[in-house]
């Protein structure tokens, strides 16, 4: 997901977030009566920060100077709703009733289907 909404990016669910032990549902698509970005998934920086409360402009929530997005990154990686949500494949993959598996990069001498 990129900070700003124009750009190649996927749809999300909608989202939420807890405030005072308050769920708020947070559409990750803006709507299309939107006057510049209708129908087009948001960015982290317009929307989805600030309605949790954080600010991506802050002085110390910049890791680096030329690193813009890596606060942003962090944040949403570890909000629970974006931690639940499966990707694309693994939910094409259980609609149809199989079980997918994600692994670990190996190398491949250590394969562990030559282990059985």
């Amino acid at each position: 997901m990129s900070l700003r909404p124009e750009g190649k990016q996927s749809s999300l669910c909608a989202g939420w977030y807890e405030i005072d032990r308050i769920r708020h549902v947070q559409d990750m698509v803006f709507p299309p009566e939107h006057e510049r970005f209708p129908n087009m998934p948001c960015g982290l920086q317009s929307a989805k920060l600030q309605e949790r409360k954080y600010s991506v402009f802050k002085e110390e929530n910049i890791c680096r100077v030329t690193a813009t997005g890596c606060y942003a990154r962090k944040i949403i990686s570890r909000q629970p709703d974006f931690t639940q949500q499966k990707g694309r494949l693994q939910e094409g993959v259980e609609r149809l009733d199989h079980i997918i598996l994600f692994l670990s990069k190996f190398h491949y001498e250590i394969n562990w289907i030559e282990y059985n």
